[in-house]
């Protein structure tokens, strides 16, 4: 999934771009400074489905209160 350092360098833009210019995943790699499979989420077909099915998943099999951490104040 998408998270805040890849958006604020705007890498799916990025990627998408250099890939319609012909740039293998190793040159965009390289240019981009990123893991192929940051590439492979950004330009495989139903990559981000899966992704965003398969943390659905995960979050099913955990209780509900495993996740309150994050909104508790210190």
């Amino acid at each position: 999934m998408r998270n805040k350092i890849s958006e604020k360098r705007n890498l799916g833009e990025k990627i998408i771009k250099l890939e319609k210019e012909r740039f293998s995943y190793r040159e965009i790699q390289a240019k981009l400074h990123c893991s192929k499979s940051t590439i492979s989420y950004h330009l495989g077909k139903g990559q981000k489905e899966k992704c965003i099915n398969r943390v659905k998943a995960y979050r099913k099999t955990k209780p509900r209160d495993f996740y309150d951490h994050r909104n508790e104040k210190k």
